[in-house]
Protein backbone atom coordinates (compact mmCIF):
# COMPACT_ATOMS: atom_id res chain seq x y z
CA UNK A 1 0.00 0.00 0.00
CA UNK A 2 2.83 2.01 0.71
CA UNK A 3 4.62 1.72 -2.49
CA UNK A 4 1.36 1.96 -4.43
CA UNK A 5 0.79 5.55 -2.71
CA UNK A 6 4.43 6.99 -4.23
CA UNK A 7 3.64 5.45 -6.99
CA UNK A 8 0.26 7.73 -7.41
CA UNK A 9 2.12 10.91 -6.21
CA UNK A 10 4.96 10.60 -8.55
CA UNK A 11 2.72 9.44 -12.15
CA UNK A 12 2.12 13.39 -11.68
CA UNK A 13 5.68 13.76 -12.72
CA UNK A 14 7.75 13.51 -15.30
CA UNK A 15 11.10 12.15 -14.02
CA UNK A 16 13.72 9.17 -13.92
CA UNK A 17 14.92 7.14 -10.73
CA UNK A 18 18.43 5.89 -10.96
CA UNK A 19 20.09 4.10 -7.99
CA UNK A 20 23.19 5.37 -6.76
CA UNK A 21 24.85 2.99 -4.99
CA UNK A 22 26.74 3.61 -1.17
CA UNK A 23 30.07 4.72 -2.19
CA UNK A 24 29.23 7.27 -5.02
CA UNK A 25 26.07 8.27 -2.96
CA UNK A 26 28.38 9.95 -0.53
CA UNK A 27 26.39 12.86 1.27
CA UNK A 28 23.17 10.71 1.80
CA UNK A 29 25.20 7.59 3.26
CA UNK A 30 27.08 9.76 5.67
CA UNK A 31 23.96 10.96 7.27
CA UNK A 32 22.72 7.23 7.52
CA UNK A 33 26.20 6.08 9.17
CA UNK A 34 26.46 6.27 13.17
CA UNK A 35 29.52 7.80 14.35
CA UNK A 36 32.26 5.19 15.07
CA UNK A 37 34.02 5.44 18.44
CA UNK A 38 37.60 3.11 19.62
CA UNK A 39 37.55 1.33 22.18
CA UNK A 40 39.71 3.75 23.95
CA UNK A 41 37.41 6.63 23.84
CA UNK A 42 33.85 4.44 24.87
CA UNK A 43 36.48 3.96 27.96
CA UNK A 44 37.27 6.89 29.22
CA UNK A 45 33.26 8.02 28.67
CA UNK A 46 32.33 5.23 30.69
CA UNK A 47 34.94 5.57 33.28
CA UNK A 48 33.69 9.15 33.48
CA UNK A 49 29.84 7.99 33.88
CA UNK A 50 31.08 5.03 36.98
CA UNK A 51 32.62 7.92 38.75
CA UNK A 52 30.02 10.15 38.81
CA UNK A 53 28.09 7.41 40.29
CA UNK A 54 30.67 6.33 42.98
CA UNK A 55 31.90 3.16 41.28
CA UNK A 56 35.63 2.54 41.21
CA UNK A 57 37.32 1.36 37.87
CA UNK A 58 40.69 -0.15 37.95
CA UNK A 59 42.81 -0.17 34.79
CA UNK A 60 45.23 -2.93 34.38
CA UNK A 61 48.72 -2.13 34.50
CA UNK A 62 49.59 -3.45 31.28
CA UNK A 63 49.00 -0.69 28.38
CA UNK A 64 47.65 -2.76 25.70
CA UNK A 65 44.86 -4.40 27.45
CA UNK A 66 42.02 -2.73 27.12
CA UNK A 67 39.77 -5.10 29.38
CA UNK A 68 38.78 -3.05 32.85
CA UNK A 69 37.88 -4.94 35.76
CA UNK A 70 34.95 -3.86 37.71
CA UNK A 71 33.75 -5.49 41.08
CA UNK A 72 30.84 -4.86 42.89
CA UNK A 73 29.71 -5.05 46.47
CA UNK A 74 26.25 -5.09 47.48
CA UNK A 75 25.63 -2.87 50.62
CA UNK A 76 22.80 -4.41 51.21
CA UNK A 77 24.08 -7.55 52.11
CA UNK A 78 26.42 -5.99 54.48
CA UNK A 79 24.07 -4.07 56.02
CA UNK A 80 22.34 -7.14 57.09
CA UNK A 81 25.21 -9.48 57.97
CA UNK A 82 25.91 -6.27 60.66
CA UNK A 83 21.90 -5.93 61.58
CA UNK A 84 22.29 -10.05 62.18
CA UNK A 85 25.73 -9.64 64.50
CA UNK A 86 24.17 -6.72 66.35
CA UNK A 87 21.14 -8.52 67.35
CA UNK A 88 22.88 -11.98 68.08
CA UNK A 89 24.87 -10.10 70.47
CA UNK A 90 22.32 -7.65 72.31
CA UNK A 91 18.88 -9.43 71.71
CA UNK A 92 19.30 -13.11 72.25
CA UNK A 93 16.70 -13.74 74.16
CA UNK A 94 13.84 -11.93 72.18
CA UNK A 95 14.71 -13.99 68.99
CA UNK A 96 12.19 -17.05 68.43
CA UNK A 97 12.71 -20.49 68.26
CA UNK A 98 12.82 -20.28 63.90
CA UNK A 99 15.33 -17.49 64.67
CA UNK A 100 18.03 -19.51 66.69
CA UNK A 101 18.14 -22.41 64.17
CA UNK A 102 19.63 -20.14 61.65
CA UNK A 103 22.85 -21.36 60.28
CA UNK A 104 25.81 -19.66 59.08
CA UNK A 105 26.76 -19.81 55.48
CA UNK A 106 30.66 -19.39 53.74
CA UNK A 107 30.28 -16.12 53.64
CA UNK A 108 29.05 -15.37 57.42
CA UNK A 109 25.41 -14.48 56.88
CA UNK A 110 22.55 -16.28 58.62
CA UNK A 111 20.32 -18.12 56.52
CA UNK A 112 16.99 -20.20 57.36
CA UNK A 113 16.56 -22.60 54.99
CA UNK A 114 18.60 -21.54 52.28
CA UNK A 115 17.08 -17.80 53.03
CA UNK A 116 19.02 -14.70 54.82
CA UNK A 117 17.63 -14.48 57.81
CA UNK A 118 16.42 -10.57 58.54
CA UNK A 119 16.16 -9.99 61.85
CA UNK A 120 13.80 -7.47 63.62
CA UNK A 121 15.21 -4.10 62.41
CA UNK A 122 12.83 -1.40 61.60
CA UNK A 123 15.16 0.77 59.33
CA UNK A 124 16.36 -2.40 57.45
CA UNK A 125 12.95 -4.25 56.73
CA UNK A 126 11.70 -0.77 55.18
CA UNK A 127 14.81 -0.47 53.27
CA UNK A 128 14.26 -3.93 51.96
CA UNK A 129 10.02 -3.14 51.60
CA UNK A 130 10.58 -0.07 50.08
CA UNK A 131 13.23 -1.44 47.31
CA UNK A 132 11.11 -4.40 46.59
CA UNK A 133 8.08 -2.19 46.19
CA UNK A 134 8.65 1.16 44.92
CA UNK A 135 11.54 0.80 42.62
CA UNK A 136 11.79 1.63 39.09
CA UNK A 137 11.81 -2.44 38.47
CA UNK A 138 8.70 -3.43 40.72
CA UNK A 139 6.09 -1.23 39.72
CA UNK A 140 3.79 -1.56 43.14
CA UNK A 141 3.35 -5.31 43.35
CA UNK A 142 0.31 -6.64 44.97
CA UNK A 143 1.13 -8.37 48.59
CA UNK A 144 1.34 -11.69 47.19
CA UNK A 145 3.34 -10.81 44.28
CA UNK A 146 5.91 -9.28 46.47
CA UNK A 147 5.88 -11.91 49.17
CA UNK A 148 6.80 -14.37 46.62
CA UNK A 149 9.74 -12.42 45.57
CA UNK A 150 10.91 -11.32 48.75
CA UNK A 151 10.69 -15.20 50.10
CA UNK A 152 12.57 -16.75 47.51
CA UNK A 153 15.89 -14.77 49.38
CA UNK A 154 14.81 -13.73 52.26
CA UNK A 155 13.04 -14.70 55.24
CA UNK A 156 11.62 -12.94 59.29
CA UNK A 157 8.73 -14.12 61.37
CA UNK A 158 5.06 -13.03 59.93
CA UNK A 159 6.85 -12.04 56.65
CA UNK A 160 3.29 -12.09 54.78
CA UNK A 161 1.55 -10.16 57.44
CA UNK A 162 4.07 -6.87 57.31
CA UNK A 163 4.69 -6.82 54.18
CA UNK A 164 0.28 -6.53 53.18
CA UNK A 165 0.62 -3.97 56.12
CA UNK A 166 3.41 -2.62 54.37
CA UNK A 167 1.76 -2.01 51.04
CA UNK A 168 -1.67 -1.30 52.74
CA UNK A 169 -0.17 1.70 54.11
CA UNK A 170 0.77 2.84 50.24
CA UNK A 171 -0.63 5.71 48.60
CA UNK A 172 -0.16 4.87 45.32
CA UNK A 173 -1.38 1.36 45.77
CA UNK A 174 -4.35 3.22 47.42
CA UNK A 175 -5.18 5.25 45.00
CA UNK A 176 -5.21 3.10 41.95
CA UNK A 177 -6.99 0.27 43.62
CA UNK A 178 -8.71 -1.71 41.16
CA UNK A 179 -12.73 -1.59 41.97
CA UNK A 180 -14.57 -5.39 42.30
CA UNK A 181 -18.17 -3.98 42.44
CA UNK A 182 -20.28 -4.58 39.65
CA UNK A 183 -21.15 -1.05 38.15
CA UNK A 184 -23.83 0.35 39.28
CA UNK A 185 -25.31 1.62 35.81
CA UNK A 186 -26.84 4.42 34.14
CA UNK A 187 -28.37 7.27 36.54
CA UNK A 188 -31.99 7.25 36.30
CA UNK A 189 -33.30 10.99 36.57
CA UNK A 190 -36.53 11.61 38.18
CA UNK A 191 -39.04 13.12 36.01
CA UNK A 192 -39.71 16.78 36.62
CA UNK A 193 -42.32 17.61 38.41
CA UNK A 194 -44.95 19.73 37.29
CA UNK A 195 -46.14 21.46 40.94
CA UNK A 196 -43.93 21.52 43.70
CA UNK A 197 -43.51 18.86 46.38
CA UNK A 198 -44.82 16.38 43.85
CA UNK A 199 -42.06 13.95 44.04
CA UNK A 200 -39.79 13.73 46.92
CA UNK A 201 -36.35 11.56 46.73
CA UNK A 202 -34.21 10.44 50.11
CA UNK A 203 -31.21 8.97 49.72
CA UNK A 204 -29.24 7.40 52.69
CA UNK A 205 -25.70 7.14 53.61
CA UNK A 206 -25.32 4.84 56.07
CA UNK A 207 -22.71 3.00 57.88
CA UNK A 208 -20.52 6.13 59.23
CA UNK A 209 -18.66 6.00 62.55
CA UNK A 210 -21.24 7.18 65.43
CA UNK A 211 -22.06 10.61 66.98
CA UNK A 212 -22.14 11.21 70.31
CA UNK A 213 -25.72 11.09 70.02
CA UNK A 214 -25.35 7.66 68.62
CA UNK A 215 -26.20 8.34 65.06
CA UNK A 216 -24.52 6.42 62.40
CA UNK A 217 -26.40 7.65 58.93
CA UNK A 218 -27.45 10.45 57.00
Amino acid sequence: MRQRRWLELIKDYDCTINYHPGKANVVADALSRKERLNMLTMAQELSQEFEKMGIEIRTPSAPTEMIHTMTFQPELIEKIKKCQEEVMNEKMNELTGEEICTQKDNQGILRFSSRIWIPNVEELKNEILKDAHNSEFSIHPGSTKMYQDLKQNFWWPDMKKEIAQWIGKCYTCQRVKAEHQKPSGLIQPLEIPEWKWEHIAMDFIVGLPRTKSNHDAI
